[in-house]
């Protein structure tokens, strides 16, 4: 099933219809590997993917609206709770 993005209209799901698509895919992806795997603040996120913060932030929501459930630490770290990441499995 894909989910819609927040504030597109209900004909414009998550494909990579285009190059910019494409990359935010990607991107995605690639968040939800690194927190699988370890935690992170957005700072570390932003330069590790290559956008600026806000747009980390952005990109941690829209994985939240997707069922993937993302919470932050006392720290300010996030990451992708037990049991709720179907792409990991963790």
């Amino acid at each position: 099933m894909v989910k819609m993005m927040r504030g597109y209209s209900t004909n414009r799901a998550l494909t990579a219809d285009s190059p910019v698509q494409e990359r935010k895919i990607i991107r995605l992806l690639k968040l939800i590997q690194m927190l699988c795997k370890d935690k992170w603040n957005s700072r570390e996120i932003s330069d590790e993917l290559d956008v600026n913060p806000r747009t980390a932030l952005r990109y941690i929501q829209l994985l939240n609206e997707m069922d993937i459930s993302i919470d932050v630490d006392f720290k300010g770290k996030y990451f992708i709770i037990n049991g709720c990441c179907p792409i990991c499995g963790k």
